[in-house]
């Protein structure tokens, strides 16, 4: 089994044109092994976020802050937009 594939240049250097096809299979087998391991992953990591939710939950900011940080940022934009124009 040749591995890479080669042929001659028109300056009759030897080149490499690209991998064997005999290798299809591992390439279909690494993918595979990919997808498996990564849905084990994110599966053990889900598990672990979703104990950490039920665990900790955090304060979340009053309403009013929320909608004075929002306006500040409006404001800012428009003003920077104004000068550029």
């Amino acid at each position: 089994m040749e591995l890479w594939r080669r042929a001659a240049n028109p300056w009759g250097q030897d080149v490499l044109i690209g991998v064997s096809w005999d290798l299809m299979w591992a390439a279909v087998a690494a993918a595979g092994l990919f997808l498996v391991g990564h849905a084990l992953w994110i599966r053990t990591v889900e598990k672990r976020r979703t104990r950490e939710r039920l665990t900790f939950q955090p304060a979340s900011p009053k309403r009013s802050n929320v909608i004075r940080s929002r306006r500040a940022h409006f404001t800012g934009s428009c003003r920077s937009r104004c000068f550029f124009c």
